[in-house]
C-alpha cells in the first residue's frame, strides 16, 4: 500500500512478460500479469531507456492500445539527463508522454507518483448505508463460497462447479434477513481462462484482498474434508490485519461421518491450528443442503455489533491496571515502566 499526496493507493508487482512463450513458469507470469491488469484502474508499463523498445515492448503497447486500459509508460534507466532525452523514442507506443525515472537513483519518482494519481479515479463519495452490514466471503478455490453465497440468497446467482475457480466475476449480492440488511461480497471471481494451478493462489489473494477492504466482516470458509491449511491460515490472518471482524465457517459438513462429540473434536483441531485465534465464532455448515447457513449471519451480526462497539475510557483504564498486575511491565536501565493511561 502506497501513499502520496495525501492519496493512498495498492501497487501490485507482477513478473516480465515474455508473450507467447513455451514456457510455463513464462507462461504463468504472463497469464498472472494479465489478471493484474484487468483488476488494475491504471497500468504502470515499465520499459528499458537504454535498450529501447523492442518487439515484446511493442506487442504489449498494442495490447494495452485495445484494452482501454489507463496507462503511464515509464522509461527506468534513465541514469542521466542524456538518457532521460532518449525516452521520446516511445512516444510511438501511443500511449502518451513516457515518463522518465531511474530505478536506482530514485531519479523522476516524484514526477511519477504525482502523474499517477493525478490519473487515479476520484474516491467514492457516497454515502454510506449504515443499515447494511458488507460481508466479505472469503477462502481458497473450492471451499464452497458460491454455493454459501447462493444459498443465502436462495437463487442460483453464482455458477457453481466442483472445479475450482469458475465464478466468472465478483458480484455483490443483497439480502435482508431479520430486519437486517446484508451485502455479500463474493470473490471466488477467477476467469474460466486461467486454470494454471499454480496461479490461483495469486488471483484469490487479488480478490480477498479487494473485497476484505471493503468489507466490515469476512467470513472465512474452510472445506471440512481438507482440514485447515496453510492457505486457510494465511487469509483469516488477513482479515485480521486489515481490523475486520472474522467468523469461521467450516463448510462441507455433510460429508463429514459423525461420531460422538464430532464438532467438539473438529473445534479443538481447529483452535490448536489457529492458537492465536482461538476466540473467533466457528460454525459448521453445509453450503450444498442450507444446514445452519443463515445462522452464519446471525453470527455476523453478533460480530459486527462488537465490530462498532466503543468501550469508555474507564473500562479501558480498569482492564489496563488488570492486565499490569497480572505481569508488570520490564524494566529498563534499572527503572520500571509506568502506564498510567488507556484511552
Amino acid at each position: 500500500v502506497c501513499d502520496w499526496a495525501g492519496r493512498s493507493f495498492r501497487l501490485i508487482d507482477t513478473g516480465g512478460i515474455v508473450p507467447d512463450s513455451a514456457d510455463m513458469l513464462e507462461r504463468l507470469i504472463s497469464d498472472q500479469a494479465a489478471f493484474a491488469m484487468e483488476e488494475a484502474d491504471i497500468v504502470l508499463f515499465v520499459v528499458d531507456t537504454q535498450t529501447g523498445a523492442d518487439t515484446v515492448d511493442l506487442s504489449l503497447a498494442r495490447t494495452l492500445q485495445r484494452s482501454g486500459r489507463p496507462c503511464l509508460v515509464v522509461a527506468n534507466k534513465a541514469d542521466s539527463d542524456d538518457l532521460a532525452l532518449q525516452v521520446h523514442e516511445f512516444l510511438r507506443f501511443g500511449l502518451g508522454d513516457p515518463i522518465p525515472v531511474s530505478a536506482t537513483a530514485g531519479r523522476g519518482i516524484g514526477e511519477l507518483l504525482d502523474a499517477l494519481v493525478a490519473r487515479l479515479p476520484e474516491p467514492s463519495t457516497e454515502v454510506e448505508d449504515t443499515d447494511e452490514i458488507r460481508v466479505a466471503v472469503v477462502g481458497r478455490p473450492n471451499v464452497g463460497k458460491s454455493s454459501f453465497i447462493n444459498q443465502v440468497l436462495g437463487e442460483e446467482r453464482l455458477i457453481v462447479s466442483d472445479r475450482a475457480g469458475t465464478t466468472r466475476d465478483s458480484v455483490d449480492s443483497t439480502v435482508e434477513i431479520d430486519g437486517r440488511r446484508f451485502v455479500l461480497i463474493d470473490t471466488a471471481g477467477i476467469r474460466r481462462r486461467y486454470k494454471v494451478r499454480e496461479s490461483l493462489e495469486f488471483y484469490t489473494t487479488l480478490r480477498t484482498t479487494r473485497a476484505i477492504e471493503e468489507a466490515e466482516v469476512g467470513v472465512v470458509i474452510i472445506d471440512a474434508t481438507a482440514g485447515i491449511t496453510a492457505q486457510d491460515k494465511r487469509i483469516l490472518s488477513q482479515v485480521l490485519t486489515s481490523r475486520r471482524g472474522a467468523v469461521l465457517v467450516v463448510n462441507k459438513w455433510d460429508l463429514i461421518e459423525k461420531e460422538t462429540a464430532t464438532a467438539d473434536r473438529f473445534t479443538k483441531t481447529i483452535n490448536d491450528e489457529l492458537a492465536h485465534f482461538a476466540y473467533l465464532p466457528i460454525i459448521y455448515v453445509s453450503a450444498l443442503t442450507g444446514q445452519r447457513v443463515r445462522k452464519v449471519l446471525k453470527l455476523v451480526a453478533d460480530v459486527h455489533a462488537e465490530y462498532h462497539r466503543e468501550i469508555p475510557t474507564a473500562r479501558l483504564n480498569e482492564f489496563l491496571q488488570q492486565a499490569v498486575a497480572r505481569r508488570h511491565p520490564p524494566a529498563r536501565h534499572g527503572k520500571f515502566i509506568h502506564i498510567k493511561y488507556v484511552t
